[in-house]
């Protein structure tokens, strides 16, 4: 289970580099910009979902102290991350982006930043539980 979470991390580490890299051009490339849009969107849910169907519920009714409060924590955590994302998509249209290409990129990057605090959270919480249980699970 922590090798399929690690795969996720690094899917999604890459995507934020990619992100990051069409940011270092000095105009939009629009096909290549929706498409890394598209795929760190894709990379975010998959590892959003892995949480839920898996993580999560191996973790509950471990007995690990404050487990569930920190499951809870993360995903209220979650949903305001799931928000900030919707509106910086929605609100960053082609036209906007093209009309104000350093406002998006610098608007991106403190997206970017906040994926990569969520996912350092995530491994801090996640990565110590699921190595105490790892006997536990691959037995």
């Amino acid at each position: 289970m922590i090798e399929v979470l690690d795969q996720h991390y690094e899917r999604l580490r890459l995507r934020v580099a990619a992100m990051r890299e069409l940011c270092r051009a000095p105009a939009p490339e629009m096909a290549e910009l929706a498409r890394a849009r598209h795929q760190l969107m894709a990379a975010s849910m998959d590892r959003s979902r892995f949480l839920k169907q898996t993580v999560y519920p191996a973790l509950l009714g471990t007995g690990i102290a404050g487990i569930a409060d920190a499951l809870d924590a993360l995903d209220i955590d979650l949903s305001t991350l799931r928000a900030a994302a919707s509106l910086h998509v929605t609100s960053w249209t082609p036209d906007r982006i093209g009309a104000d290409w350093r406002g998006y990129c610098a608007a991106s990057a403190a997206l970017m930043r906040r994926i990569e605090d969520r996912g350092r959270r995530e491994q801090t919480v996640l990565l110590p539980a699921l190595a105490a249980l790892t006997p536990q699970i691959d037995a």
